[in-house]
């Protein structure tokens, strides 16, 4: 009788290890669309960018092949280890844009451009991104693939580990003015209204954009390159002019980026004259 309990604890649990293994996943990579791969390697101690991209050949079908072949769990939270300062953003190129995959390792966690996240072999995929070493670009700064809010959001507290850091240049109160600090209501999720004013003989030049930041121990950090590029949500390009003596009004709404936790934040334009770079002027609100 013993026997046959223990040969029933064995079965159950073999049937329970075989349920865990079927739980996996794949990533679900479009193999038959995919032509080429770019890979950006961060360096989050230099802010630096390092670009490889390969359209062919054996180093590409390899990297492929594991992304669509391997299997992966899901999880819900971000693992990294305090010496992580080296990530990876992969983008898989394919014939239709709808189709392309991005990519972010961090650690042993591979975080899809969708928000999911999945725990991989790191150091096999780390080896197969460095083996795609072709037509190579080192940017200064960090050249988001994906969203990077997964990584610095944390249990609804800022985490700077992997933010970017803004240093921008404050243009003078004696050619342009902006309205005083003033709240936003979290719950309502209310746009942000304020103006400038050029009190000075120049004309000043801008684009559409608007850099949001958050204020985190005393820095700066852009919160808008933590979106997902796959939201759709940009800045078109027209130039604008503010001749002397005008105000102009900007309005900014903050849903697409719930939720904020309490803090200050800021809104800044980046401002030119006969296309010269000035500086920025910036628009500071808290959230409460």
């Amino acid at each position: 009788m013993t026997k046959v309990i223990k040969m029933m604890i064995i079965v159950f649990l073999s049937l329970v290890m075989a349920s865990c293994a079927n739980s996996k996943e794949s990533l679900d990579i479009p193999s038959e669309y995919v032509e080429g791969v770019t890979i950006y390697k961060y360096d989050y101690g230099s802010y630096t960018t390092e670009i490889n991209w390969s359209g062919s050949g054996k180093d590409l079908s390899a990297l492929v092949d594991y992304l669509v072949t391997v299997k992966v769990d899901e999880i819900s939270n971000v693992e990294y280890s305090e010496e992580t300062d080296v990530l990876y953003g992969i983008e898989i190129n394919t014939s239709s844009r709808s189709y392309e995959e991005r990519y972010l390792l961090v650690g042993d966690t591979l975080i899809k451009h969708d928000g999911r996240k999945f725990d991989v072999d790191a150091t096999t995929l780390m080896k197969l991104c460095n083996r795609i070493d072709k037509h190579t670009q080192l940017l200064d700064g960090i050249e988001f693939v994906i969203n990077h809010r997964h990584l610095s959001l944390v249990e609804e507290q800022w985490d700077s580990e992997f933010m970017y850091r803004t240093n921008f240049v404050e243009i003078s109160n004696d050619i342009v003015q902006v309205s005083s600090e003033g709240s936003y209501d979290n719950e309502a999720k209310l746009s942000v209204e304020f103006d400038i004013s050029n009190v000075s003989d120049l004309t000043l030049e801008y684009g559409s954009r608007l850099i949001f930041e958050v204020n985190h121990d005393g820095q700066w950090y852009q919160i808008e390159d933590m979106i997902n590029l796959n939201t759709g949500y940009g800045w078109n390009l027209p130039l604008y002019r503010l001749k002397p003596g005008e105000v102009d009004t900007f309005r900014f709404n903050t849903e697409i980026y719930d939720p904020l936790p309490d803090g200050l934040y800021r809104l800044s334009k980046d401002i030119s004259v006969d296309s010269n770079y000035l500086g920025h002027v910036s628009y500071c609100f808290t959230i409460e």
